[in-house]
This record gives C-alpha cells, structure tokens and sequence, in this order.
C-alpha cells in the first residue's frame, strides 16, 4: 500500500492527472497552520484516499480558494471540492524564464 508523503512543487507535476483538495493542517498547541494542497488518489488494496500532500504559502492556498471554496465537507474536515492538480500548477510554481 502506498503511503501519503510530502511533495516538493517539481514533483506535483507528476501528480497532474490526480484529483486533489486543499485544507489547512492546524498544530494545536502551537498555534501553527500548514496550508496544504492533499493529493487524492489509488493508496492501493481497493482504496483511495490521500496519497501525497505539499505544503504551499498562504497566498497560493488563498487564489486556489478563490477557485475551489473550502467548506464543512465531511467529519469536521474543511475543504475544498476536488480539482484536478494540472489546473493549479501555475498557482504553485513560478512560471518558467
């Protein structure tokens, strides 16, 4: 079975097929947000689910909200609808020179 694990920007390109949502990770006791773009996808055996996540500044998290609202979606998870990875990718790198 395929773990989750954490991306680098490159490595999103091969994700871009993949459906995807984003979701802040709070740090309870200290009081810290990640801002994450979760990869959802085959974790193998029949299942599915997250299997890669990036981490990613607030300010893109924020124009992939404009998008994709994040919203109560499930078990107290708040999130974004599913995309797909390819339409976000110029929000997450910076364009070539």
């Amino acid at each position: 079975m395929s773990s989750k694990k954490q991306s680098t920007p490159d490595e999103l390109n091969a994700y871009g097929v993949y459906k995807a949502y984003i979701r802040i990770f709070k740090y309870s006791p200290l009081k810290q947000f990640d801002h994450l773009i979760c990869v959802h996808g085959d974790r193998g055996q029949g299942t599915t689910g997250e299997v890669a996540h990036l981490t990613v500044s607030e300010e893109a998290y924020n124009a992939i909200a404009e998008r994709y609202p994040v919203d109560l979606r499930e078990a107290g998870l708040a999130r974004s609808d599913f995309f797909q990875v390819s339409d976000v990718l110029g929000l997450v790198q910076p364009e070539p020179a």
